[in-house]
């Protein structure tokens, strides 16, 4: 289940963890990314969270505060989401999320078969 390893407590948390990864020079890349966070966090964690203004956390930080691996590859799976929602994908964007997983420990082929399974739902949409 998607967010299974994230408990309430730590919404706000993870919200900052994603708009420190997704964010890119503090600005989302569509307005779609934000509203759809938003939607994601209240109905899976009951949480509401205004994307727009919450504040970011930097890579290390965010292993600090979610040195499970469960959570971390759950993460990396939701900065996935996050990324398909754009297209084209900026290359900053793509760096960030790379960079991400791998400072989190999170093995590139999970990275790669989340984006895999993300552009495949994007096409046959």
């Amino acid at each position: 289940m998607f967010l299974a390893h994230t408990s309430i407590d730590q919404a706000e948390q993870l919200a900052a963890a994603v708009a420190g990864a997704a964010r890119i020079n503090d600005c989302w890349c569509t307005d779609f990314q934000p509203y759809f966070l938003r939607l994601i966090f209240r109905e899976l964690l009951g949480v509401d969270i205004d994307f727009e203004t919450v504040s970011s956390m930097d890579v290390d930080e965010a292993g600090v505060i979610f040195p499970d691996p469960l959570q971390r590859k759950e993460l990396i799976e939701l900065l996935v989401l996050t990324e398909v929602m754009v297209n084209p994908i900026p290359s900053e964007l793509e760096s960030s999320l790379e960079n991400w997983a791998k400072k989190l420990q999170v093995e590139d082929r999970s990275l790669v078969l989340a984006r895999d399974v993300a552009n495949t739902a994007r096409a046959q949409a």
